[in-house]
């Protein structure tokens, strides 16, 4: 997808986070202010590939150009497995037990993940590997790729063209709509504390 789709659908899902889970009136608040800013961790995966220059060599990682984007994506970026760079945030988290510090923590794993997702929408998925995940050279073996020739393994859940507008455009307004949901939600059940703080 577009990068403008993985940052708006980014931050639908976390206002959904905020208006299902968050329950205190200032954490809600919190969630949702910040979510502008959360949102733009779902660019950094194209961020970190473009400005790095990844090619077909790239670090000794066997890469396949992405078909619709014609750039290629390098798998320490845009594989599954990357959902463990927040593991030391999860530990944080339970070490100080502070409901904004995982609030933040939520919302940044939350955009991340939007990311893959969107990603494993399109017909090349997102690239697993061809050999086990325990190697030495952990990424040297994966490729862009879900051709059986060579052996690449990926997940896709559909195939859906990178370009597609009208995929890019009705996720989009999903990540909108739920924004608009969850600000609806904010005033009509904080009407009476935002009174009193205007008088």
């Amino acid at each position: 997808m577009k990068n403008h789709t993985h940052y708006f659908f980014a931050l639908g899902l976390i206002n959904l986070y905020g208006l299902i889970y968050v329950n205190e009136i200032v954490q809600t608040w919190f969630c949702f202010v910040f979510s502008f800013i959360f949102a733009g961790i779902s660019l950094l995966p194209n961020l970190i590939d473009n400005y790095t220059g990844a090619d077909f060599q790239f670090g000794g990682v066997q890469l396949l150009q992405h078909r619709f984007s014609r750039r290629y994506r390098h798998p320490l970026t845009h594989s599954i497995w990357t959902l463990g760079y927040f593991l030391p945030l999860d530990y944080l988290s339970g070490v100080f037990k502070d409901p904004f510090f995982n609030i933040i923590v939520l919302s940044l794993k939350i955009s991340w993940m939007s990311h893959i997702l969107l990603d494993s929408l399109n017909p090349e998925g997102i690239p697993l590997g061809r050999k086990p995940i325990f190697s030495n050279h952990l990424s040297k073996h994966y490729q862009w790729s879900s051709n059986r020739i060579n052996n690449a393994r990926s997940f896709k859940i559909a195939r859906i063209p990178f370009d597609s507008l009208k995929a890019n455009k009705n996720t989009s307004r999903l990540g909108l709509f739920l924004l608009a949901r969850n600000f609806t939600d904010l005033i009509l059940n904080h009407s009476h504390i935002i009174s009193e703080v205007i008088k």
